[in-house]
């Protein structure tokens, strides 16, 4: 599993940059290597409880396994702003 520092994520959660959301997060476009990402940040009550990271590590990991040309790339997880970073698809 990769831990992706938030200082190596160009990322502002502003309206502007927000791609969608759901029931449990809102996806915002980032940077993260120089590369155009999606970040899936959760709305969890209190990130720094082992269950709130335990669900981001296991979304990450699931993502992380499938390797196919239709399903989007996970780099990692940042606990820091308790998301997903993703490839963006264009």
């Amino acid at each position: 599993m990769c831990i992706i520092s938030y200082a190596d994520i160009t990322f502002s959660p502003v309206s502007k940059n927000k791609i969608g959301h759901g029931a449990s997060a809102a996806v915002y476009r980032g940077i993260f290597k120089n590369l155009p990402v999606a970040i899936k940040q959760f709305a969890l009550d209190n990130p720094n409880l082992p269950r709130s990271k335990s669900l981001l590590l296991n979304e990450a990991s699931e993502l992380m396994q499938l390797s196919h040309g239709n399903v989007i790339k996970c780099f990692g997880v940042c606990y820091e702003i308790c998301s997903i970073i993703l490839e963006l698809a264009a």
